[in-house]
Order: C-alpha cells, then sequence, then structure tokens
C-alpha cells in the first residue's frame, strides 16, 4: 500500500530571544561603528562567513497533521553535513522517534526516508521537497509491509 500527502513545516524559533539578542548585536554594531569603522567591516565579513556556512535546512521543523482521524503535531530535527542530512523525526502521540536516513540537499531541495514499525508492520516514509529559511514544502510517500 502507498499513500502521497504534501506537507509543510515550520522553522521553530523563539521569536522574543531572537529579537533581543538581534537587538543586543545592533547596538554593539553601533557603537562598534563609531569608535572604530574597520572593526566592523571585519565584524560583517566573520558573520557573512559563518551564516553562509550553516546550510538553511538545518534546525527544528514542526507541522500537525491528520494521521487516522487523529491531529498529530510532529517535530522534525534535521542537521546538514555538505549534501547528507541526518536528524529525528518525533511525534509523541504516535510514540513515534525514528532516525532521518538516506538525506541529502541539493541548491533548495531536500529528501530523506524514516523507516519505522506501527502495529506489526514496517513502515517507509520518503519526503522529498524543497526548502528556504523558513519553511520546508513536499511530498511524502508512504509504504507499508506486512
Amino acid at each position: 500500500m502507498i499513500a502521497h500527502k504534501s506537507v509543510r513545516a515550520l522553522r521553530y524559533t523563539d521569536a522574543t530571544n531572537f529579537q533581543a539578542l538581534f537587538s543586543n548585536i545592533l547596538s554593539g554594531v553601533y557603537r562598534t561603528m563609531i569608535s572604530r569603522l574597520s572593526s566592523l567591516l571585519v565584524v560583517v565579513t566573520f558573520l557573512n562567513v559563518s551564516i553562509a556556512q550553516k546550510p538553511p535546512v538545518d534546525g527544528r521543523w514542526v507541522w500537525s497533521s491528520d494521521v487516522e482521524g487523529v491531529e498529530v503535531d510532529f517535530e522534525l530535527h534535521l542537521v546538514a553535513e555538505n549534501d547528507k542530512v541526518t536528524g529525528t523525526l518525533k511525534a509523541p502521540k504516535m510514540e513515534l522517534d525514528a532516525k532521518v536516513q538516506d538525506g541529502g540537499i541539493d541548491d533548495g531541495n531536500v529528501w530523506f526516508d524514516i523507516e519505522f514499525e506501527r502495529g506489526g508492520a514496517d513502515v517507509k516514509a520518503s519526503f522529498s521537497g524543497e526548502y528556504d529559511a523558513s519553511v520546508i514544502e513536499g511530498d511524502v510517500e508512504v509504504s507499508l509491509d506486512g
């Protein structure tokens, strides 16, 4: 049996902490700009290099979906290293805690498999889609064996 479903996950962030951190960074950059313009250029260059090295798919992604008439919350943690993706998928209502396998990224596309057992059957969920800084969208193909 094979089923298809579209999913959309949003990156989880703590906006309050981010706003405070960003505000502190800006005030520090402003003081540095007044006192030493050359130091500011070094800081900005360093920040650009640091940000560019971290793929935007890294992080915690959350969404809810109807599974057999029950609203289930999913939490996906992804870590990208070069063109490979690893991580975990958790759904407490389903007692699901599975590893991301065979994952990859390439030019804004992401794909991975998750395998687990459910009700005596082996389940394989294969995701493929696109991502940007705040959204992953794509399709999941679920196959049951057993």
